[in-house]
C-alpha cells in the first residue's frame, strides 16, 4: 500500500516527494545558526522488545532523544 496515492504532509498538506543525502543536508544547511533541530530516522522497526543496550550506545554516540512509539524521551 505504500505506493498507491500521494503522500502528503498531515501539518501542511503539502506533497511529500523523495529527496537525495545532498538535498536533505542543502536543507538542513539554511536553518539559522543556533536553531534548535530535530533529525529523525528509523533504528529499530516492526519489533517489540526491551532496548537498553541500543539506548545506552546512542547516548554514548552523543545522542540525547529518542522517539519511541511516537513519543520523544531523553535518554539520560
Amino acid at each position: 500500500f505504500a505506493r498507491i496515492g500521494v503522500p502528503h504532509c498531515p501539518r501542511c498538506g503539502d506533497v511529500i516527494s523523495a529527496q537525495t543525502v545532498q538535498q536533505m543536508v542543502d536543507r538542513v544547511m539554511t536553518v539559522p545558526a543556533g536553531s534548535r533541530l530535530v533529525i529523525l530516522a528509523p533504528v529499530v522497526r516492526g519489533r517489540k522488545g526491551e532496548y537498553r543496550k541500543l539506548f545506552f550506545d546512542l547516548r554514548r554516540q552523543g545522542y540525547v532523544r529518542v522517539r519511541v512509539n511516537g513519543q520523544l524521551r531523553e535518554l539520560s
